[in-house]
């Protein structure tokens, strides 16, 4: 914090001489005289400056006490009024200083000239903290332009205290962006303090972390302002827990820029602004019977990392027309609370929307949301009360390819997986209409109108009782409990998916939706709510799209898994897999590299054989990185389309496995494969391994035995098998 130079009152040892004499005087006229009802207030008028910390000084209301470097400044029933153009802070203390209240003390500083600015009611040239008797109380109200309520350039600790601060008044000429709490360092607000601090910038903006523990009422405000202020911003990891009272955000935003995590604790936050009223740049969580509670007429939360809701009560709520009620870019998790979004305009589509670039409605999500164990979630909106959309950003003839893994819809539990890798923009929906939907134990449709639109490895379901328009004539089965077959004969065509519509609407009840003989389908369970609707199953394959795929050879499904999670994406604009083809170097380098969510590499790429433009580099130096690849010896040369074999395959594969984390111990004896010997030496222990993990099986000969391969190409389709059963844990055929 700067300054510029100024004179210093300067409290010398005749001067405390004399101020003891006094209050001797006082003492001795007071003898034999009843006690007043209340102490009566000391009047300061000059600043209170502790220029030598070793020294004592000492006056009306104020005493301060040295400790070596530091010491405490005790306030009883001061009341501290700086007048204009002193161009002083009311009160500076060193850094480890603290400052004990006793009574009631107040703080003002009035406003100082345009030429001064940067004056705080209390300075603080280090850390601090603030403590109290037993109902003690500090009010500042810091009037000047630029003005601090407190201004601490350490860390700030805040103890059993009633502590109102507000940097910023209607009759303040020239407030420029005051603050109520500026902190340079940690701020940690306990052991039942009540804090109230408002301006017209911050109510209170803290470079490190920001700690409230067991603390009561806790507010932050922002008023009087034509600033795009926040009434809350911290810098660092923000921890609210066991808070008796509240944690109340007024007049304008919070800004989490670190992790925030909420327990315990009740926080509300009812503001007017366009950014999220809580945004959580670091990951939110809301947890252990928690409750919050935000409305605004922009996007009311904004978390950009994970969030997670859990043993918690969250309450989403816009008020405008353009409302957005939770923008999310990560994962989001409800376990066991309740979460509920609410549009009350009469013009709004708020509810509970995941669409990805949207400027209204209630969910963004770009992560993962998922639902476990026993929430509830509410949405409402005029439009929509959840959409969760799936589409590709490109349209074409092609059926629309869903992400996994949505789960079957009963009980609650709801997954979500966006898939973006590999350039793709993937996004998988629910749609409900405007009227309210509860997801609970079982699940509950109402309203006049419900379509229900998710993935189940990439399938789509929906649960519709409009009519729509319809073209084709593919079907699909829905088979109820009691064995009535249910059939739809109709195939519509959305403007971002196509769906089968049955021609009547079902009983309540339970259904298996399958599709018919040569539509590959997973059997999907269906819950239908007490009024008439029609559900439909269908399972798209993507590996449709490629001319070269055999969709009845061993290694569709493993193909599928991989063109859905972004790991395959055909070979350049062919419109080919080339499941056949061997792999190369590069290629494998990439699959993992996608695998992986495609992260950063800050190595530099040691081959004079892979340039920056090349479409693999920056799989290369990842892999390379990671010690998943090697070069060739000191010729400075990677080998990008080198064609790996089986056995070469094998190890970088339990590398990336080590790399990752997991058990790379086990050993299979390989010796009833009829091709042990044809093993490298310096391939058998992963050898060993991928066949203990149960990630390579083998390959079945003519002759009815079955080979290790070690020395054969090793396909796309082979790699696609391998990475598929690594991360399903199982194997799946016999062929790799």
């Amino acid at each position: 914090m700067t300054r510029k130079n100024r004179s210093v009152v300067q409290f010398g040892r005749a001067q405390c001489l004399l101020a003891a004499l006094f209050a001797a005087a006082l003492a001795l006229l007071a003898l034999g005289m009843a006690a007043p009802a209340s102490a009566q207030a000391a009047e300061v008028t000059d600043p209170i400056v502790i220029e030598d910390a070793t020294q004592p000084y000492q006056g009306d209301g104020w005493a301060w006490t040295s400790a070596g470097s530091s010491g405490t400044l005790t306030l009883t029933n001061a009341n501290i009024h700086i007048p204009a153009n002193t161009a002083r802070s009311a009160v500076v203390v060193p850094d480890g200083a603290t400052i004990h209240l006793v009574g009631e003390n107040t703080i003002t500083l009035d406003a100082a000239s345009s030429e001064e600015l940067y004056f705080a009611g209390i300075e603080a040239q280090g850390d601090l903290s603030i403590t109290g008797d037993a109902s003690a109380s500090l009010e500042i109200i810091a009037n000047g332009n630029l003005s601090w309520g407190i201004g601490c350039e350490g860390d700030l600790t805040i103890g059993a205290v009633e502590l109102n601060v507000a940097a910023t008044t209607v009759d303040a000429p020239n407030n420029l962006g005051s603050e109520g709490i500026v902190a340079s360092g940690d701020v940690v607000i306990n052991a039942d303090a009540t804090v109230a601090t408002v301006g017209s910038e911050y109510g209170l903006r803290t470079e490190g972390s920001l700690n409230i523990t067991d603390a009561g009422l806790v507010k932050f405000g922002v008023e009087n302002t034509v600033f795009n202020g926040s009434a809350l911003y911290v810098q660092g990891e923000t921890m609210i827990a066991d808070v008796s009272d509240e944690v109340v955000i007024e007049g304008s935003r919070a800004i989490f820029q670190g992790m925030a995590a909420i327990s315990n604790s009740e926080l509300t936050a009812h503001v007017n602004t366009i950014d999220g009223a809580i945004t959580a740049n670091g990951g939110l969580e809301i947890v252990d019977r928690s409750r919050v509670s935000v409305a605004s007429e922009g996007i009311v939360m904004d978390v950009t990392g994970s969030m997670l809701v859990e043993n918690a009560d969250l309450r989403s709520e816009g008020i405008g027309t353009r409302s957005m009620a939770l923008r999310m870019n990560g994962d989001l998790t409800i376990a066991d609370a309740t979460v509920t979004a609410l549009g009350d305009d009469a013009e709004s589509t708020v509810g509970i929307n995941i669409i990805p670039n949207q400027t209204v409605s209630g969910i963004e999500d770009r992560g993962t949301l998922t639902l476990r164990g026993n929430p509830s979630l509410t949405a409402e909106g005029t439009q929509f009360a959840i959409a969760f959309w799936a589409f590709e950003e490109q349209w074409s003839n092609d059926p629309v390819i869903l992400d996994p893994t949505i789960g079957a819809l009963e009980g609650g539990m709801l997954s979500y997986a966006e898939n973006d890798f590999g350039g793709k923009d993937f996004v998988s929906v629910w749609t409900y209409a405007a009227d309210d939907l509860t997801l609970t134990d079982e699940i509950a449709l109402e309203g006049a109108s419900q379509r229900v639109v998710f993935g189940m490895e990439s399938a789509l379901v929906f649960v519709t009782d409009e009519g729509q328009p319809a073209t084709g004539l593919e079907t699909v089965r829905a088979t109820a409990a009691d064995g009535t077959e249910y059939e739809a004969v109709e195939w519509l065509d959305g403007s971002h998916a196509g769906y089968y519509r049955f021609p009547r609407a079902l009983p309540d009840g339970t259904y298996t939706v399958e599709a018919s003989e040569g539509l590959r389908a997973a059997s999907t369970t269906v819950t239908i709510g007490e009024l008439p609707s029609t559900v439909a199953a269908l399972e798209l394959c993507p590996s449709n799209r490629f001319s070269d795929v055999d969709t009845a050879q061993w290694y569709h499904e493993s193909i599928d898994w991989a063109i859905l999670n972004g790991i395959l994406q055909g070979v350049g604009d062919t419109g080919r897999m080339e499941p056949d083809g061997a792999i190369t170097r590069a290629q494998l380098a990439t699959m993992l590299w996608n695998a992986e969510g495609n992260p950063t590499s800050q190595e530099d790429i040691p081959f004079t054989d892979v340039t920056e433009d090349d479409w693999f580099a920056q799989a290369v130096a990842w892999a390379y990185a990671e010690g998943l690849f090697e070069g060739y010896g000191d010729t400075g040369l990677f080998g990008p389309d080198d064609v790996l074999s089986r056995e070469q395959a094998a190890i970088v594969m339990m590398r990336w496995e080590e790399q990752r984390g997991q058990d790379v111990t086990g050993r299979a004896d390989l010796s009833s494969f009829s091709d042990e010997s044809a093993l490298s030496d310096w391939a058998h222990e992963s050898m060993a391994w991928a066949v203990a993990a149960g990630v390579i099986n083998g390959v079945e000969q003519p002759d009815g035995t079955t080979a290790l391969a070690p020395q054969d190409d090793c396909s796309r389709a082979q790699l696609a098998t391998i990475m598929m059963r690594i991360f399903n844990g199982a194997p799946v055929t016999p062929d790799a």
